[in-house]
């Protein structure tokens, strides 16, 4: 054990003897590197001290070049704007139009920069530097400025606003491209301006060059409606008050707002910030300015014609009002020009509303003469007239009246401040009141008059009566008059006058009425004790058996007084006029005054004349006898049978022995002899006949216009016939024949005949049989003088058929532009929905999409035929002339002794003077028949285009699709309340099926003539010549009142159309499948089946179409399921409608209408009466 532990041991030493030996080398080595570092430390102090002065000299050398660098930095700054020069100065020098523009703008804006830099260092040494700079940017701005000329002069050709406003297009702007270049441009200018040698000098070169091109371009644009304002404010002194729209100031205003904002929506895209109110500013100055003259100049018409164009002031107060806020709404700006453009309109109009109260009093006044029978004066009508068309101007009245203050304009100080301060009543309560106090001004100065000239007070209250009947009548015949004066005390304070008027009325009737007074005798005789009951069963004949035989013929005297006096005063009404509501209310008054006191006279005293018959009663009171005694005991007040002569001898009978055993009932009895009473004074007040009780056609009464029902009226047939025969009259006395200038003249007095003198014509003809002989005796009745020439040489053809032919002409004149607007309209529509896909129908089955627009176009196309053929008649009529009895001129040669010439002359001349420009060389007695023929086809022909039309909108209206216009209070169903009929349509139907059968009349009439003549054609063609006009004329006003309502339903149709675009869109999908590599045939049989199983899903079940998801369902569409929208969107299924509609509307149409601009620029949306 001891061996192993020293063997260990030993080892261990040997070790530990190794280390230590290491340890001494390791020191001796450490001793050694001290020394080292020692002399290391040395050498180092030594380099240090060598060294240092090398160090400091480095570190100012590297000063030094930094301080190189950066003077060769400010040499490179400095030199980049001279060397900038020479490079941009060849592309400026060029011109924009050499390079292209955005390298050119590029060189301006380095130029301008080198420029800048040149400038901030304020070297005295840069100054030819910056000189030459200022050079070269004036060069190419001067060169962006002609540029910007060039470019802005492209698109300044005047316009005509009205082509654009009648076809609701936008007005004409810069294009696009344009624009887009001139933003840059400008703004380069304006850029150089605020750097360049003019800066400070004010202003944007730009904007005044934009300004400066763009404002006569607009004013010259609007120069035609500035003068067609002016022109149309000019009327003739009998055209009465001003009529709403007829001056051209409303288009103007409305031309100029599109010129402003076509020009604000360029300026925006132009200019930036403050700068584009200035440029609009600018630009619109000059044509401000123009506007502002010719509001100046029709201010002065306005105060030259203050009561009749008035209405004009506060119409262009009120288009101006609502164009300013609109304009400032969208712009900013302008709203300062159009307030001081309005300021003297705004101030002549404050002042016409007193001058409108004095100018009513002083022709009230100066009324000379009024109707002897009582009847109203024009000036009423006037008046009222006024006042209507006043309400229709309530938006601009209600701040002129808020200005003046309450009653103020009773003055002509008009004075603003004389308002009263506290709160004062709303503009409604303001222009109620001034209505008032017009129509009581009227009203007064009007009674003063009647009581000045009318002598008896019968006269006086129906003149007043009359009156008040006008004014009330025109009250309710109009809503907002109605409604401004629907007030308690707006009623209150008419109604004044109406008692008035009728207490005056009844003044007449005192002295009759005082007949009918008696003095109650009580104190004679045997009853002297009873006082004579005033109530209940009064018994006559104990009354009259009380009185003496003095007081019965005291009594007598009064029953004759009575009735002569009141005989009297019917006698004097006969010559009374009355209007239809006054005949009534004063009928009314009269029962009420008379009936209690004659029932009472007659209840006491009719047993005085007792077995006498009534000798004393006069024909009124006999014919009251007569129903007293026809009238059985028990007579009550429904009375039956009152006049039946062949049993009035029965009831007298039965009456009078009923009369010995009792009194009859008194109330009854006289309520029925009263009755009768007010008869007869009716009877002579002149009660009209009911036009309810005689037929008239509904073409007059419902359907035509005031026009068309002139044209083929009485008064204008047989006034043309007055014409015909003057004109004839005329050119023979040119001709040399003797005929004096006074029976001229009479002629020319009496040309419109009169009332009374259709009486006379009426009275001839019953007496000739004969109407044109009638006529001619009429009117020589009124003028004497021409008597024994009227007619002279003529057949009685000569006024009737050219008459027909002057009316065919006129009244063509009448629908053609009527026609030529409904197309516009139907144009406008046609453009408007020219893109929205609609389903069309081929068989009443769905087909091929169409557009909304291109359906409208086909209706176009029809009436456009319509036009021409319309136009081809109009242009094919000549003037029938002077032919004589068979055509041959044979009266007129004899006339002028045989001279052909002046025989050829005088058919030229009454032709030239019918505004004919030829007559038919050859005739008959009558002009062919023919010509009948031919307008009636192409009458008819439109006749059929109607009917077409509304049974298209009438299908469209059941599919919900399109609808006719509906109004708010309109009620389509009596029992169906939810219905809205399109009856517009239905309507048009109807007449179009009338129109178009009407000549057939015409076709049998003239291939019945015989030979020169025969009188058969006259009294159908007096029916269906004035049917054919009128009924086109029904249907050209139901149109133009359709069209302009037209209402679509986008979201109906698009359903209607995804219903069934599926199925159509089938075969699009088998060509997109066979692209993607699939087979024809299998994807059309996939198809097939999908199809019919969608088609049961519709048809069977009733649900919607789901073929779509069918296909999506299936996979062997998966490769074109990413195209499958696309391959049915509905606007790739219209082919080239919206080209067509396009193109159609700005070709065919438009030239088609070029010559009705002035009608269609005018064209209003007609009503219907019914």
């Amino acid at each position: 054990m001891v061996a192993p532990r020293n063997t260990a041991y030993a080892e261990e030493s040997a070790e530990v003897e190794v280390l230590y030996a290491n340890l001494e080398k390791l020191k001796v080595l450490t001793k050694k590197i001290q020394g080292s570092l020692v002399r290391l430390e040395t050498g180092g102090n030594v380099v240090k001290h060598a060294i240092g002065p090398i160090y400091s000299n480095t570190q100012s050398l590297q000063i030094t070049n930094n301080n190189i660098d950066k003077v060769n930095d400010a040499i490179d700054r400095l030199r980049q704007p001279l060397d900038a020069k020479s490079r941009e100065e060849g592309i400026i020098r060029s011109g924009p139009q050499n390079v292209e523009l955005s390298q050119y703008l590029a060189a301006i804006k380095r130029v301008e920069k080198a420029l800048v830099d040149l400038n901030s260092t304020n070297l005295r040494s840069n100054q030819k530097a910056i000189s030459d700079f200022n050079s070269l940017l004036s060069t190419g701005t001067v060169r962006l400025q002609d540029l910007l000329r060039s470019k802005l002069s492209g698109d300044v050709s005047p316009i005509e606003p009205l082509h654009y406003l009648t076809k609701e297009l936008p007005f004409p702007s810069i294009p696009e491209a344009t624009v887009t270049e001139l933003g840059p441009i400008c703004a380069a200018i304006n850029s150089a301006a605020i750097h360049g040698p003019q800066h400070g000098d004010g202003g944007n070169p730009a904007l005044k060059i934009y300004a400066a091109v763009r404002a006569p371009y607009i004013t010259s644009s609007l120069q035609n409606l500035a003068i067609a304002s002016l022109n149309t404010v000019k009327r003739r002194a009998d055209d009465g008050p001003y009529r709403q729209g007829t001056n051209g100031i409303g288009i103007y205003s409305n031309a100029l707002e599109n010129f402003i904002y076509a020009e604000h929506d360029i300026i925006s895209r132009i200019f930036t910030g403050d700068q584009r109110g200035l440029a609009l500013q600018a630009t619109c100055q000059s044509a401000m300015a123009e506007y502002s003259k010719t509001l100046r100049e029709l201010n002065q018409y306005i105060k030259a014609n203050l009561m009749t164009d008035c209405f004009l002031a506060f119409e262009i107060i009120e288009i101006v009002t609502a164009m300013s806020y609109r304009v400032d709404s969208k712009t900013g700006e302008l709203k300062s020009m159009f307030i001081e453009a309005l300021r003297p309109i705004r101030e002549t109009a404050k002042s016409s509303l007193s001058e409108l109260l004095e100018e009513t009093k002083r022709k009230a006044a100066s009324i000379q003469v009024l109707p002897p029978d009582g009847g109203s004066v024009p000036l009423v009508n006037e008046v009222m007239s006024s006042l209507v068309t006043l309400t229709a101007y309530s938006g601009p009245l209600a701040s002129i009246l808020t200005s003046l203050g309450d009653g103020n304009w009773r003055s002509n100080s008009n004075a603003s401040g004389t308002a009263p301060l506290d709160v004062s009543p709303d503009s409604s309560t303001l222009l109620s009141h001034f209505i008032l106090d017009m129509i009581e001004a009227l009203m007064i100065a009007l009674e003063s008059r009647g009581r000045a000239f009318h002598r008896t007070k019968a006269v006086q209250g129906v003149f007043l009566s009359n009156t008040f009947c006008n004014v009330d009548r025109a009250i309710r015949s109009n809503a907002e008059l109605a409604r401004y004066l629907g007030s308690p005390d707006s009623i209150a304070r008419i109604d004044t006058f109406r008692k008035r008027a009728t207490s005056t009325y009844l003044d007449s009737w005192k002295e009759t009425s005082q007949y009918l007074l008696d003095v109650q005798y009580t104190s004679r005789g045997a009853g002297a004790s009873t006082r004579p009951t005033s109530g209940g069963i009064v018994d006559s004949s104990a009354i009259v058996k009380s009185l003496s035989s003095k007081d019965k013929d005291a009594i007598k005297d009064k029953f004759k007084a009575f009735n002569a006096s009141f005989d009297d005063l019917v006698s004097r009404h006969k010559a009374l006029y009355m209007e239809r509501e006054v005949r009534g209310v004063l009928s009314r008054e009269v029962q009420t005054v008379l009936e209690p006191l004659y029932a009472r006279f007659w209840d006491r005293y009719h047993e005085i004349d007792k077995g006498r018959e009534y000798p004393l009663i006069s024909l009124s009171a006999s014919i009251i006898k007569y129903h007293v005694m026809i009238a059985p005991p028990d007579l009550t007040h429904n009375v039956t049978d009152k006049r039946s002569p062949a049993k009035s001898g029965h009831r007298k009978q039965n009456f009078r022995r009923s009369r010995t055993h009792s009194t009859p009932k008194p109330p009854s009895i006289s309520l029925l002899a009263f009755q009768f009473l007010v008869e007869v004074l009716q009877f002579h007040f002149g009660r009209m006949s009911a036009s309810n009780d005689v037929y008239q056609t509904p073409l007059n009464s419902r359907y035509a216009s005031d026009e068309m029902k002139y044209l083929f009226s009485p008064r204008n047939r047989f006034s043309t016939w007055r014409k015909l025969w003057l004109w004839l009259a005329e050119s023979e006395k040119e001709l040399g024949l003797s005929i004096s200038d006074e029976a001229i003249e009479q002629m020319k007095a009496h040309l419109t005949i009169q009332d009374e003198e259709f009486k006379v014509a009426a009275e001839e003809e019953k007496r000739r049989r004969h109407d044109v002989m009638a006529h001619v005796h009429a009117y020589g009745q009124v003028a004497p003088a021409a008597a024994g020439i009227i007619h002279w040489g003529a057949t009685s053809c000569y006024c009737t058929d050219n008459a027909d032919l002057i009316f065919l002409r006129d009244g063509l004149d009448i629908l053609i532009p009527k026609l030529a607007v409904v197309i516009d309209k139907l144009s406008a529509f046609a453009q408007q929905y020219k893109d929205l896909p609609c389903l069309g129908f081929t068989h009443g089955q769905p087909a091929q999409l169409v557009t909304v627009g291109k359906r409208a176009c086909l209706w176009i196309q029809d009436l456009l035929m319509d036009l021409r053929n319309l136009e081809r008649a109009r242009d094919d009529l000549r003037f029938r002339g002077v032919k004589g009895t068979t055509g041959t001129q044979a009266s007129f040669l004899q006339i002028f002794d045989g001279d052909h010439s002046k025989v050829e002359q005088l058919d030229e001349l009454v032709t030239q003077k019918a505004g004919f420009e030829s007559a038919f060389i050859i005739s008959s007695q009558t002009y062919s028949r023919k010509i009948d023929v031919d307008v009636g086809n192409a009458l008819g022909s439109f006749g059929s285009t109607c009917e077409r039309i509304g049974i298209d909108i009438r299908h469209l209206a059941m599919l919900k699709e399109v609808e006719e216009p509906f109004e708010k209070d309109q009620i389509g169903s009596s029992a169906m309340a939810y219905k809205r009929n399109p009856m517009r349509s239905e309507r048009l139907c109807s007449l179009g099926r009338h129109l178009q059968n009407l000549p057939k009349d015409a076709l049998d009439t003239y291939s019945a003539q015989w030979f020169e003549r025969s009188l058969d054609d006259s009294a159908i063609r007096r029916i269906s010549i004035p049917e054919l006009y009128l009924s086109a004329d029904a249907c050209l006003i139901l149109l133009n009142n359709v069209t302009s309502g037209f209402v679509v339903y986008p979201e109906v149709i698009k359903r209607r159309v995804n219903d069934e675009l599926p199925f159509m869109a089938t075969e699009n999908v088998i060509m997109a499948c066979v692209k993607k590599g699939l087979s024809r045939q299998d994807a059309h049989e996939e198809i097939r089946v999908l199809s019919h199983q969608a088609a049961d899903n519709v048809k069977k079940h009733g649900k919607d179409n789901d073929l779509l998801e069918r296909i999506r369902r299936t996979a062997f569409f998966n490769p074109i399921l990413g195209e499958l929208d696309t391959l049915l969107d509905p606007s790739t299924f219209v082919g080239r409608a919206p080209q067509q509609v396009e193109k159609f509307t700005s070709t065919e149409v438009k030239k088609a209408l070029e010559p009705y601009a002035a009608a269609v620029a005018k064209a209003e949306t007609s009503t219907l009466s019914v």
